[in-house]
């Protein structure tokens, strides 16, 4: 909600790299600010849910419902969209992806649940959307940033081509007897 803050633009002026944080995985249940609901539609109950196992009822944070991140879908393309513009304007660096990665963490989710096909169509999803985010930063500004926060390994190789699409990979608040 701060990102025309002059901070930032005084910040880059000094030579800092500034990245837009954006959840593409999950949308607010209530409005954040004007800026946020920009990147979700302009409306929030207009912002396509997951489907599985019902349609809207997955939730990693109790804030929010988890988003359609299969392969192609409605939300993809927008995040998409939303993100080229931020290339072609030009005041930030990159993005920063919070959650997004070969599959969601948060204990709400309920992962060990889910089928192996929603399983894979999630971390494809995820693919999908940093593949295509890789593509549109190639073609408009090829120095532009994407960092996720999140693994790409779930236990298989599913996930793993991603890591060519990012430049980072952040994981906030790892167990410290992870591997990770």
């Amino acid at each position: 909600c701060n990102m025309n803050s002059t901070a930032f633009s005084t910040a880059r002026k000094k030579g800092a790299e500034v990245l837009r944080y954006l959840n593409a995985v999950e949308r607010p249940n209530n409005q954040v600010c004007a800026m946020d609901t920009a990147f979700y539609m302009n409306k929030l109950s207009a912002v396509p849910l997951w489907p599985y196992p019902k349609y809207g009822t997955r939730v990693n944070y109790a804030t929010g419902k988890m988003t359609d991140m299969r392969p192609g879908s409605k939300w993809i393309l927008h995040v998409v969209s939303y993100v080229e513009k931020l290339m072609r304007e030009g005041k930030v660096d990159g993005v920063f992806l919070d959650t997004v990665g070969a599959r969601p963490w948060s204990k709400l989710t309920n992962y060990n649940s889910w089928s192996a096909a929603e399983k894979n169509a999630w971390t494809d999803g995820n693919v999908d959307l940093v593949r295509r985010l890789d593509a549109k930063r190639r073609a408009i500004n090829p120095y532009f940033i994407i960092v996720n926060n999140n693994i790409w390994d779930r236990g298989d190789s599913r996930g793993l081509a991603a890591e060519k699409y990012v430049d980072g990979v952040m994981l906030e608040h790892p167990s410290y007897s992870s591997k990770w």
